[in-house]
């Protein structure tokens, strides 16, 4: 049974922050609708627990560097680019949640007031992928999703065991099946589990209805929306992974021996390579409505059992 337990970055994050400062608008929507119910409006998700938004503020979970320890988290006004420390010791798979920030550490699920950052231990458990929805924490441990309130305390809920990648969208529980590769979904209390899409997918993300994925068989990005429907190839190119959100598709792929990262819309039209990594094979792609940060990584390392 495959699990991401945790992700680490060699790169210092304060390259992240200054980034923030002067990010790039891609396209134009008249509107934004936050598509993933999870406490930080599309920022856990789509941000890979390396970063949330509160308000106009962004925190980051700080790698290394030598400005900041090793997980602290750092509170950054993308418009001045001032940044500061919120934290010691923080964690990632971050989400706020009340007025609290929620994150993930190898001992467990912690919670911290956004006034104090003083934080607890609610939950004793090596967890991964947390999402907030109406109150309730969602969580793989162990390829297994797990529930409980946002206090720790224990729900209706049995545990839907071979799971991952989980997503929280419009009140439902939609993750991939480890064992085949299809998407499943299931109701916030685990009840009426079906599959959804019959496909292969290694990584998923959902905007305005459609399920954008990257196929096992080709590592090529594609989309989905109707049960029984054909996908529709988006990116022609082997990925190493992807984002996407409004304003567009964010992807890492080989060009002319060099491993970068391009930005396309949502069609995979359009494309235009925003940052080269060398031989670094994958990129990180935080962003928030219009901007996108791109953290180069030296190193990407997922330890999996």
């Amino acid at each position: 049974m495959r699990k991401i337990k945790k992700v680490f970055i060699s790169t210092a994050l304060a390259l992240a922050v200054t980034a923030l400062g002067g990010c790039a608008l891609f396209g134009s929507p008249q509107s934004l609708k936050p598509t993933l119910i999870n406490g930080t409006t599309a920022g856990n998700i789509q941000n890979f627990g390396f970063a949330v938004k509160q308000d106009e503020i962004i925190f980051l979970y700080y790698t290394n560097g030598d400005l900041y320890q090793t997980g602290d988290i750092v509170k950054s006004n993308p418009e001045t680019g001032e940044n500061s420390l919120a934290m010691h010791d923080g964690g990632l798979y971050m989400s706020v949640y009340d007025a609290n920030l929620y994150y993930c550490k190898v001992d467990g699920i912690y919670r911290a007031s956004m006034d104090t950052f003083e934080s607890e231990r609610l939950l004793e458990v090596d967890a991964t992928q947390l999402q907030i929805s109406d109150g309730k924490m969602f969580y793989i441990e162990d390829g297994v999703i797990n529930s409980a309130d946002a206090n720790g305390d224990a729900v209706d809920f049995i545990p839907i065991a071979g799971a991952e990648c989980l997503n929280v969208y419009e009140n439902k529980l939609l993750y991939i099946d480890s064992a085949t590769g299809q998407i499943w979904q299931a109701n916030t209390d685990s009840s009426d589990q079906k599959m959804l899409f019959d496909i292969d997918a290694k990584q998923f993300l959902i905007l305005e209805g459609v399920f954008y994925y990257m196929d096992n068989a080709d590592n090529n990005i594609k989309r989905i929306a109707e049960k029984d429907a054909a996908s529709e190839i988006v990116v022609p190119y082997a990925c190493s992974g992807f984002n996407i959100n409004a304003y567009g598709l964010y992807y890492t792929r080989e060009a002319d021996g060099k491993w970068v990262c391009c930005n396309a819309d949502i069609s995979g039209k359009n494309e235009q390579i925003i940052a080269e990594n060398g031989e670094s094979k994958r990129h990180l792609v935080c962003m928030f409505d219009g901007s996108a940060a791109i953290l180069g990584e030296e190193e990407f390392r997922i330890a999996t059992e």
